[in-house]
């Protein structure tokens, strides 16, 4: 079942400005996830990984809200787009103990109201086995803006050279999601905005502009190898934040949060004076080939 926090946001000012507590929310996240986590149809290692690979030639038939057609001021594209983020946590056991250990790992958002969410393909690398630093995988889990916890139970579609995912939540019944609406591909020089978690900074909003629509790959690629489609924006956002939406002005998502890309002077050297940093988003036409839309 899903919990609801009483106070996700803990304080408010005065005047009425909320202020998060982010290590409260993010304790309370794992608290409400350990908890449940026996009783959860959570999607673990082996399996999740068989449902990665698959995802590649699957699509997600998911019922889509209608595009937001007013402009809004940020602080509405806020309001809005914070209630559709989502913050998702990891459950694991690590290499050097035997307890189950949490962290927040990525951003996800809801595109469905019946549990369907976004977020990227490397996301999700944990189901393919130990890595460095974890020997074991109990699953994810998200929380909603509003304090809701709720297990990952499938990888419904999925694109691993476009890095974008489509998964399924569980959905106790008469919950549901506040989802995002899908917008149009965004032009060079449009306004866009990101919500999203860098370093557990939680809802982190941050504005900029499409400054490159690209098509990545490489010369010695094989002829049947799609190009990489990366809208590049200069909005900011860090690790934490992939998977995040980016919004235009009416705030309909226009790309996923994916990557970053640091210039360097010396050599493109690492640590020899940093330039500029090139972020990466998948533009939202990417997301759109894993849909099939609902039809009334």
């Amino acid at each position: 079942m899903a919990s609801r926090a009483e106070d996700p946001q803990t304080q408010r000012d005065v005047e009425g400005v909320v202020f998060t507590r982010d290590a409260t929310i993010i304790q309370e996240m794992r608290d409400l996830a350990m908890a449940q986590m026996e009783s959860w149809p959570l999607l673990k290692g082996e399996e999740g990984q068989l449902q990665r690979e698959a995802a590649e030639s699957n699509k997600a038939s998911v019922d889509l809200p209608a595009a937001q057609r007013r402009k809004k001021d940020p602080s509405d594209i806020y309001a809005l787009g914070r209630e559709g983020t989502l913050m998702a946590g990891r459950l694991y056991i690590c290499n050097k103990c035997d307890k189950i250990h949490f962290n927040v790992a990525f951003t996800a958002f809801a595109i469905s109201e019946e549990g369907h969410i976004v977020t990227n393909y490397h996301c999700l690398d944990s189901f393919k086995g130990p890595s460095g630093t974890m020997r074991e995988l109990h699953g994810f889990v998200v929380r909603s803006w509003d304090g809701r916890v709720f297990p990952v139970t499938e990888i419904l579609a999925g694109s691993k050279a476009q890095d974008v995912a489509i998964l399924k939540v569980g959905l106790p019944e008469g919950e549901t999601l506040t989802p995002l609406s899908l917008g149009k591909t965004a032009e060079v020089g449009d306004s866009v905005y990101t919500i999203s978690h860098p370093k557990q900074m939680l809802y982190r909003f941050s504005s900029g502009m499409v400054t490159r629509n690209i098509a990545e790959n490489s010369p010695r690629a094989a002829s049947d190898q799609p190009d990489r489609y990366r809208m590049c924006i200069s909005a900011d956002y860090g690790v934490g934040s992939s998977g995040g939406p980016v919004l235009d002005q009416r705030g309909n998502v226009v790309g996923v949060i994916s990557s970053t890309t640091t210039v360097y002077h010396e050599g493109g050297r690492r640590g020899r004076s940093p330039q500029m940093v090139e972020k990466k988003t998948i533009p939202v036409a990417m997301l759109r080939e894993l849909i099939t839309e609902v039809e009334e």
